[in-house]
């Protein structure tokens, strides 16, 4: 439709701005930077308005995936919701990556949780992570008793223990699950790689996180379980219903279920009402954080950030509303 009198203003005074007559007001170093700056914002939205019209479908869904803009700084965010354990999650982040060819790209990790991750998968180039470590030390093994031995993969060699991490991966696959978790996170790192960036973690550090935990008292959880136990605090209906759905259905198709921000949303509203502390420490303070993290990004940056789905609406709601104030 026909672009609201805000959107088209920045393109108005662009116009202006180009006239000689006007440019001619703008002499001080501080006005033309203001120009400059303009200028950047003008043509990230006409960049936006442009990527808008041929954005794929099946890459930006509505359902996981929000589009952020800073009217004061020109920058993008690309937020993509995931769940951690959907194999749909992870080609989703590709091909938005893919599509947006963004300057940033951040997951929903801390260093320590990128290390590790990235040790895992043996993406550590530096230092060999424990996966191509004992893939090596099998290989070695193999090599030792000449592909016989015992019938374990630990003895058979690194080739056997290969064909048997693939079937794992398969009987995962066959659920529409990822065999590891947090597999768009390494997506995530992989696009990015291609595109010649490093995946930022955006993250509060894990360790954070744990101790605020510790300090949730005994007290607390009692009540929790008092206001469930006495009905004064009941699980949505959106529960009931992914609970039936686990006996006899599909379960690729019920964890994609558990992606539908509405669901995750009335879950985090429940946990509001019967235990705040943890979700205050689960959910909000690192919303609170990722929005600062993302409002920090360097002025006119388009980035997509990858984060659960749970995180998506907070984040969302304070880009908003400090874009209103």
């Amino acid at each position: 439709g026909r672009p609201s009198r805000r959107q088209e203003a920045p393109g108005i005074l662009w116009r202006l701005s180009q006239h000689r007559f006007v440019s001619s007001l703008f002499t001080s170093p501080a006005a033309a930077m203001r120009a400059a700056r303009l200028a950047q914002r003008c043509r990230a939205v006409a960049a936006w308005r442009a990527r808008a019209r041929t954005f794929s479908s099946s890459a930006f869904d509505p359902a996981t995936t929000t589009y952020l803009r800073s009217q004061r700084t020109g920058t993008e965010v690309y937020l993509v919701g995931t769940s951690h354990v959907s194999a749909r999650s992870a080609q989703q982040v590709r091909l938005v990556i893919q599509t947006i060819r963004p300057q940033a790209v951040l997951v929903e990790l801390c260093d320590e949780r990128m290390r590790r991750l990235l040790d895992r998968e043996g993406m550590n180039h530096d230092e060999p992570g424990p996966n191509r470590q004992l893939e090596d030390l099998l290989g070695n093994l193999g090599n030792l008793f000449g592909g016989q031995g015992m019938g374990s993969p630990a003895v058979r060699g690194g080739q056997d223990f290969r064909q048997y991490q693939k079937a794992s991966e398969a009987f995962g696959g066959a659920f529409g699950l990822n065999q590891r978790p947090a597999m768009e996170f390494v997506a995530a790192i992989e696009e990015a790689r291609k595109l010649g960036l490093k995946a930022i973690p955006f993250d509060k550090r894990q360790e954070d996180i744990l101790r605020d935990l510790q300090g949730i008292g005994p007290a607390e959880a009692m009540t929790a379980v008092a206001k469930f136990m006495g009905g004064q605090s009941l699980p949505p209906p959106q529960l009931a219903r992914f609970a039936q759905g686990m006996f006899g259905g599909d379960y690729g198709e019920i964890m994609e279920k558990v992606k539908d921000r509405d669901f995750v949303d009335a879950m985090i509203e429940w946990t509001d009402d019967l235990m705040p502390s943890l979700s205050r420490i689960i959910v909000h303070e690192r919303d609170q954080y990722m929005y600062e993290k993302l409002v920090a990004l360097p002025p006119c940056t388009t980035a997509v950030a990858v984060v659960g789905v749970g995180h998506v609406s907070g984040i969302e709601r304070r880009w908003n509303e400090s874009e209103e104030a």
